[in-house]
């Protein structure tokens, strides 16, 4: 990987490198060697790096993503400040994760929350969920920091395949995401499935490892001409921003950098009922069980 282009004089990457083993099975990311030698080199590399300019704070983004500074922070006595963006405990059991990597991230979290003097979530719902998990003791060091509502430039050229479903006379819906359970996509192309007499034709932005599941499904149901695959796009908000209704099926998240994009460019939404997009659109119209795709047809 290449860092990316910075020219702020206050901005230094450091990236780790080791060699990779051809083959291996399961792939180098998902080993047990992976992780123990990440942990080692990036928890050596934050350490050099804390002393080396002498830092007023260490951050992490994300608790799975922190051990190299729980560490750091105890080694140097630098402060640690931890940016959340999802609850990963629940995404680890909607991932059906097995209980012994639930149990040694809840000790991972714990470990996060006790060492860090700042908890900084995307939403409301969120600091609200982890402050309830770790009780009043921890509540000081909750507080909230919402994404930026970026700006959607939809002048200039409108997406060829937009065009052609333009031209066919298409109502186009799109949703943005990466493909995982987590995600909830199957929901939306059951959905299409019950539009069958409808003119509907559903853009699907992102990639993942539910992507061959979720094109057979649109085979099995016979809606597959109805759906297009887009995966990503270097151009992905100003395509969703081009449909007529963006969808967010999800039945987990933090604070939708997608959704915020539909948002901003006046897209009208529509989005699961759960906790998080609940602070986001009160009005009951806008949302949907996430489990049934007859109520969202």
């Amino acid at each position: 990987l290449q860092p990316p282009d910075a020219s702020h004089p206050n901005i230094n990457f450091t990236t780790l490198k080791w060699p990779t083993i051809p083959d291996a099975e399961p792939p180098d990311h998902l080993a047990p060697w992976f992780w123990i030698k990440y942990m080692i080199s990036a928890t050596l590399a934050c350490i050099r790096s804390a002393r080396k300019e002498n830092v007023s704070a260490l951050m992490a983004f994300t608790f799975g993503g922190s051990i190299p500074l729980i560490l750091a922070s105890a080694m140097t006595g630098k402060p640690l400040v931890i940016f959340v963006r999802s609850d990963e405990a629940d995404e680890l059991i909607i991932k059906g994760t097995p209980w012994r990597w639930r149990k040694m991230f809840s000790i991972i979290e714990k470990g996060a929350v006790k060492r860090a003097v700042g908890i900084v979530a995307v939403s409301k719902t969120l600091s609200q969920a982890l402050e309830n998990r770790y009780g009043k003791a921890c509540s000081r060091k909750f507080s909230v920091l919402y994404n930026d509502l970026p700006t959607i430039k939809t002048e200039g050229d409108v997406p060829t395949c937009i065009n052609a479903l333009r031209n066919e006379n298409r109502f186009i819906l799109t949703t943005s995401s990466s493909l995982t359970p987590r995600k909830n996509i199957g929901v939306l192309i059951r959905a299409m499935s019950e539009l069958k007499a409808s003119n509907a034709h559903l853009i699907v932005i992102g990639d993942g490892p539910d992507r061959a599941s979720l094109q057979a499904l649109a085979q099995e149901l016979g809606v597959e001409a109805n759906i297009t695959f887009a995966l990503w796009q270097d151009n992905a908000a100003a395509l969703a921003a081009h449909a007529d209704l963006f969808l967010l099926p999800s039945f987990a998240e933090g604070m939708s950098n997608a959704l915020l994009e539909a948002l901003s460019a006046d897209l009208p939404c529509l989005v699961s009922d759960i906790p998080e997009h609940r602070e986001l659109f009160q009005d009951d119209i806008a949302r949907f069980d996430p489990a049934s795709p007859t109520e969202l047809a």
